[in-house]
């Protein structure tokens, strides 16, 4: 069966890799819940697998709102990676991305529905030019990415943290910023009236459009050539006539983007999140990386993995009903979304026996 899959036209080894670390991670979950309470042990792995469903459409509605930032995190890291740049700076650009959004929708006045997207779109911009700074960084002066990124996680938290504070939109009883006002929360398009009860709105599909769109730029455009020749070879680009650093810049600008649209809509969802007035990292942000991961940096591969680890998070705070304190949840979804790096691995041991596989059936037919 395996061979069969491998040697198909299509390539399904990142499908398949994918998979394989899914499994691995749910195998290592029971084996911690085995470990704490071996006695429900069963019954929490089947909570995990059917908690999105425990309320029925009202639990499975708002795995779709949980799952739009990741996804749009996980589709900005992906389109960086494709050229070989390593975003790690998604916290970041999702906190200021955030803040900018709800700033910009309470404050503007344009009234519904143009309050919320002029705010997404400033949120998407604010995102992206957050992440300029790497991005310039490292294609005109080399300067590794991952640290820079890095380093900006923690200057734009505080940063973001403190015009909070000095802002408008600042609940200080709550050290919190203000509650969005329900005509300017994101349209949720009659989808609350099939999902009674959910946090659902209509994020998740526009993430999904802009997973089709930056599929057909990396595939079907000169654009998306340049940038995996890119991340190919940098230098051999260069020689080629590829502006690199163009390239470099262009992608990170729209890997910010993306995240920065990830914490408008996380934030101007009907799930009732504020902005903190206490410095902590956007954790969405990191998730964004292992939806990426096992994903095969594929943007819309990236839709099901973003889905699948919402998905998780959600069962898994339902867990507490068969016993497991809400630790063991975190424990359960660290082990999954830790295990989804383990795809890039899996998917090139997969290849290689895909080229072993050639290489036996044309040395079978050299005997012949």
């Amino acid at each position: 069966m395996l061979k069969k899959l491998l040697m198909s036209k299509r390539d399904y080894s990142g499908v398949l890799s994918s998979l394989i670390a899914i499994v691995i991670g749910l195998l290592v979950g029971f084996i911690a819940m085995i470990a704490v309470k071996p006695s429900s042990a069963l019954a929490g792995l089947r909570m995990l697998v059917t908690g999105g469903f425990f309320n029925g459409l009202t639990t499975f509605g708002s795995v779709f709102f949980y799952a739009t930032p990741i996804i749009l995190c996980g589709m900005g890291d992906a389109f960086a990676f494709k050229a070989s740049i390593f975003n790690i700076g998604g916290p970041g650009q999702m906190h200021i991305g955030a803040l900018v959004a709800v700033y910009v929708t309470c404050r503007i006045g344009l009234g519904a529905p143009w309050s919320t997207i002029v705010g997404l779109l400033c949120g998407a911009l604010a995102g992206a030019l957050w992440a300029l700074i790497p991005a310039l960084l490292n294609a005109y002066k080399r300067v590794n990415i991952i640290i820079t990124t890095i380093m900006m996680n923690y200057i734009g938290m505080y940063l973001a943290v403190d015009l909070l504070k000095k802002s408008s939109i600042f609940d200080s009883t709550k050290n919190q910023s203000i509650n969005v006002p329900r005509d300017l929360r994101v349209a949720r398009l009659g989808l609350d009236k099939i999902f009674v009860g959910s946090a659902i709105d209509c994020g998740f599909f526009v993430a999904l459009i802009i997973a089709i769109i930056l599929w057909f730029i990396l595939e079907k455009t000169t654009f998306g050539y340049e940038i995996k020749a890119v991340g190919k070879n940098r230098d051999a680009s260069d020689y080629a006539g590829i502006d690199a650093r163009r390239t470099i810049v262009l992608s990170v600008l729209i890997s910010g983007a993306l995240i920065g649209l990830g914490g408008g809509f996380m934030y101007l969802g009907w799930a009732g999140k504020y902005l903190l007035g206490s410095n902590t990292q956007l954790s969405e942000g990191f998730t964004g990386i292992a939806v990426t991961m096992l994903a095969n940096n594929n943007p819309i591969a990236c839709v099901f993995s973003g889905f699948f680890l919402a998905y998780l998070t959600q069962s898994g705070s339902y867990m507490q009903a068969v016993g497991f304190a809400p630790e063991i949840v975190k424990v359960i979804s660290s082990v999954v979304v830790y295990c989804s790096a383990l795809s890039r691995l899996v998917s090139e041991y997969l290849r290689k026996r895909k080229l072993d596989y050639i290489a036996a059936e044309k040395k079978g037919d050299a005997i012949r």
